[in-house]
């Protein structure tokens, strides 16, 4: 398992320093990339947990993500990454509460993955696994302030990708019916999330930390190193990919 998924990543790493200079002039190339994280669900969709414990080793969601914000702003390349990137994000974080842990807390993932959702309205399966993520996320991700979480989702725009899928896609039931949950679930999530400001000096200002927006959502006794992170003992896999995109 190890082996196989870090000669997967392996290229796929080295893909983002190659990329992180990227200009409209000189947009990135999201093949190499795209076609790791499809290799990814594939491994996922076809070993189960097992594999998707080997992504949080070398922190596979993480690299979705990241990717997906790297290439955001170039429309033709996050058009093209998109569909794999989520993909991947839903096989390999669907009830694995470690995974999802970094998808939502470590590197703020929810965020961009509304708006991925937004930037592509019309991708279908983009949509199904997305939307089918985000409602996963909100059952319970382990470690973290469920209801904290749900007032970022509102804040990140979710609501209004909500009314547009149930608009581009009326005619397809299992989006339908997602969107229709999740607007319930959301609908009695109050107003805008406080702001947290990270204590350097105790310590608190680490990847547990939303990166982008500085939201601790962990819980109080969590945040001040009394919980544990909702991960197993295994060896260390490769740092965070410590990219600012």
């Amino acid at each position: 398992r190890d082996s196989l998924m870090g000669s997967v990543t392996t290229p796929m790493r080295l893909w983002f320093p190659r990329n992180a200079k990227a200009t409209k002039e000189s947009p990135p190339d999201p093949t190499l990339l795209a076609r790791g994280l499809a290799v990814i669900s594939l491994l996922v969709d076809s070993e189960g947990t097992a594999m998707q414990d080997g992504a949080q080793e070398v922190r596979v969601p993480e690299m979705a993500v990241k990717g997906l914000e790297l290439c955001a702003k170039f429309t033709d390349a996050h058009a093209q990454l998109a569909p794999y990137a989520i993909r991947c994000l839903m096989h390999t974080c669907y009830r694995h509460g470690a995974n999802k842990y970094m998808l939502c807390v470590e590197v703020d993932g929810l965020r961009t993955l509304v708006r991925s959702l937004a930037l592509l309205p019309q991708v279908m399966d983009l949509q199904l696994n997305g939307l089918g993520l985000i409602y996963d996320c909100l059952q319970d991700v382990p470690g973290t302030q469920m209801k904290l979480l749900r007032r970022l989702v509102v804040d990140c725009g979710t609501m209004d990708v909500l009314d547009t899928a149930l608009k581009r896609h009326k005619g397809v039931e299992t989006i339908v019916q997602l969107a229709s949950q999740l607007k319930e679930e959301l609908k009695n999530v109050g107003g805008s999330v406080e702001r947290y400001e990270p204590d350097t000096a105790a310590g608190l200002a680490n990847d547990s930390t939303c990166g982008s927006c500085n939201f601790d959502l962990r819980p109080p006794a969590q945040a001040q190193g009394q919980l544990r992170e909702p991960t197993r003992q295994r060896r260390p896999g490769p740092p965070p990919l410590g990219i600012d995109t």
